[in-house]
């Protein structure tokens, strides 16, 4: 008994209780767990919002469009960080589905849905989606819930300043370096891949911004900047700047808080606002449109255009909407094809994806000879069986991934090659990689898979469409 009483004299703190402070595990888990409570309640939210559109649309594409939804959210969701996939998987699907549910919400089709049988392609899309997603997933093994991720994406260490210095430096020379690319032509699909790189820094300046206490001033007037050089644009540029921002909102905060909400709200509505607004102003302002200009006179004369073309008319938002919708529905083409091939032309057995991967093989750089890829344009002609403008005038119109492996294998063919290009795009993520890498993963993540599966392009979209359609822009 004397034994612990002279203990406790010569050291009367040991008798007091000790404080057991968290091991920094424990404090990951709690974090994550927080974090994948606020996805589980976006999921909720998303999916029961959409079910009740279902039920108003009383078609069964659209039970079917709300199954792929939910199953796409909850399994993409375990992206440790910002959910990329999960935004270009809701993109893609958004364009697969949108006529459908806005016909149940205003109760106005839009002409494509009246002039073709657009569910088996829908279908097609939904089934397009599922494999190129699933591909996606498998590839980037992504852990099973968030909380088994065992690492915190470390900050690049630079201070916001040389960050947003760096930013502003990109945005400046964007215009010129893709100008300059089209003066190189062996090397223009290299330099145009560099002017991309003003996205990721913008992604590293918005979830900078977005650290504990968030600078809503800051990601507000970025928004804002970026929206004004978007609508001095030729295309609708301010796209890219507000998805890459609210991804970024996502990751970083709390889906639990509603600022956070709150933002991401605002984000949604300027977006779809801003989209009906360039729709009505489009044709007015390209055709005035002139390099010489500077880039405030054409936000001056955009500014203008929108004021005249939406205020003259009460009905001037409700028919633009009617066609930004159909812009965005990438069925029509598609189902045009689904109905024309094999019954009046036969599949092409892998010709079109052979073209791509032969392009792709021979550099322009080194074969400067070599022919351009047929457009987008040119297969609707060709497989739709309508004519639309094309190269001849620098446009486009989509004709899709999921239609060209249509054209080229058929059901079920088709969805392999889908599954085998979403699982090459999710191998640069490092998802149990250290944490010096996980920053640079999101980055490869928001560079490569964004910009390769956000769009319905086909495998030759980015290569051959925007080649054209960049080439007018740089007269």
């Amino acid at each position: 008994m004397t034994e612990p009483l002279l203990i406790n004299k010569l050291a009367p703190s040991a008798a007091k209780p000790a404080v057991v402070q968290p091991r920094p595990n424990q404090l990951r888990a709690r974090t994550y767990s927080t974090r994948a409570s606020g996805q589980h309640l976006w999921r909720t939210v998303l999916v029961f919002g959409t079910a009740l559109v279902t039920v108003l649309a009383a078609d069964w594409v659209a039970l079917a469009a709300v199954a792929l939804l939910w199953v796409g959210w909850k399994y993409l969701s375990r992206e440790p960080g910002a959910p990329i996939a999960a935004a270009a998987f809701t993109h893609q699907w958004v364009q697969v589905t949108i006529a459908v549910f806005y016909a149940a919400i205003t109760g106005r089709e839009v002409i494509e849905m009246r002039t073709s049988d657009y569910r088996p392609m829908v279908l097609v899309g939904l089934g397009s989606i599922l494999a190129m997603f699933g591909g996606y997933l498998i590839g980037a093994a992504f852990p099973k819930n968030r909380a088994t991720a065992q690492s915190v994406a470390r900050p690049l260490p630079l201070s916001v300043t040389r960050i947003a210095t760096l930013y502003i430096a990109a945005v400046a020379i964007n215009g010129t370096l893709q100008s300059f690319a089209w003066t190189l032509p062996r090397v223009t699909q290299i330099v145009l891949v560099l002017s991309l790189g003003r996205f990721a820094l913008l992604y590293i300046l918005a979830t900078r911004l977005l650290r504990p206490p968030p600078r809503w001033g800051w990601i507000a007037a970025i928004a804002v900047m970026e929206l004004a050089l978007g609508f001095g644009g030729y295309f609708a540029d301010f796209r890219q700047p507000l998805v890459i921002i609210a991804i970024a909102v996502m990751g970083r905060l709390n889906l639990r808080n509603t600022r956070t909400w709150l933002a991401i709200t605002a984000l949604a509505v300027t977006t779809i606002f801003a989209a009906i607004a360039w729709t009505a102003i489009k044709p007015a302002v390209r055709a005035a449109y002139t390099t010489d200009a500077s880039k405030m006179d054409r936000v001056a004369v955009a500014a203008s255009t929108a004021r005249q073309v939406l205020s003259s008319n009460p009905l001037g938002w409700q028919w633009q909407t009617d066609l930004l919708v159909s812009r965005l529905w990438q069925i029509y083409f598609p189902a045009l094809a689904l109905a024309r091939v094999p019954a009046v032309m036969p599949h092409e057995d892998g010709a079109l994806l052979k073209a791509v991967f032969t392009n792709i093989l021979t550099p322009r750089f080194l074969f400067p000879d070599k022919g351009n890829l047929a457009s987008d344009s040119e297969k609707v002609r060709k497989y739709s069986g309508v004519w639309v403008a094309g190269r001849e005038v620098g446009t486009s119109f989509a004709f899709g991934y999921a239609a060209e492996s249509y054209v080229d294998f058929g059901i079920p063919l088709m969805f392999f090659p889908i599954f085998f290009y979403g699982l090459v795009m999710g191998q640069p993520y490092p998802p149990h990689g250290p944490a010096r890498w996980r920053y640079c993963g999101d980055l490869l993540v928001l560079a490569l898979p964004l910009r390769s599966i956000v769009g319905n392009d086909g495998w030759s979209g980015h290569r051959a469409d925007r080649r054209d359609r960049r080439r007018r822009d740089s007269r």
